[in-house]
């Protein structure tokens, strides 16, 4: 849980995930709660309403945003497992990125996403990531920032998000809770 930062203010959040790519995402606004999210077939979304109102049915998400939903739902990140099937992993080069010297790694997917992740080789933690939809041609790029583990886990507290070189938003974790729990029903699109 924490903080989203985006063009229209800052907005408190919660996200849930669980292996291999259960995603449930909850943004507050001042008209209620944003609620997305993915049970592994579906990807679902409720809009804001009045908080005082009954819970509001979810609706799927149109095509171009489930497909990408569903890639951002995948737990950790596309570089585990590199042997899967529909997954090609490619060494390019070392480049510094903001002060640090880093791997390029580049991971084309079957789904049409091509992700560049440049991994510090000191530290062995992602600094930037940059995805390309090579079906749209769209390029978002994610920086991360100021890591802590938890259980081990290393986990970067601030995420800074631009699509296209123009900053989309900001992520700020104020709080992590490892095994909570969670079960895939919870990710049920709400009926």
């Amino acid at each position: 849980s924490g903080r989203l930062t985006v063009e229209a203010g800052e907005f408190e959040f919660k996200s849930y995930q669980k292996k291999p790519h259960y995603l449930k995402m909850t943004i507050n606004g001042p008209r209620g709660a944003l609620q997305a999210g993915y049970d592994g077939n579906v990807a679902w979304q409720v809009l804001a309403s009045d908080p005082a109102a009954p819970d509001p049915a979810g609706l799927e998400m149109d095509a171009a945003h489930a497909r990408r939903f569903i890639h951002s739902a995948y737990f950790g990140n596309h570089l585990l497992y590199p042997y899967a099937l529909g997954k090609q992993v490619e060494y390019l080069d070392t480049v510094p990125v903001d002060g640090a010297i880093c791997h390029q790694i580049r991971v084309t997917l079957k789904s049409g996403f091509q992700v560049d992740y440049f991994v510090d080789i000191r530290t062995y933690l992602e600094s930037k990531t940059i995805m390309t939809d090579l079906r749209t041609g769209e390029v978002s790029e994610t920086l991360s920032q100021d890591y802590f583990r938890e259980f081990g886990i290393p986990v970067a507290r601030k995420m800074v998000r631009s699509e296209n070189g123009v900053w989309v938003s900001t992520f700020e974790l104020d709080k992590i809770t490892v095994n909570s729990g969670v079960m895939p029903w919870m990710f049920k699109m709400p009926k």
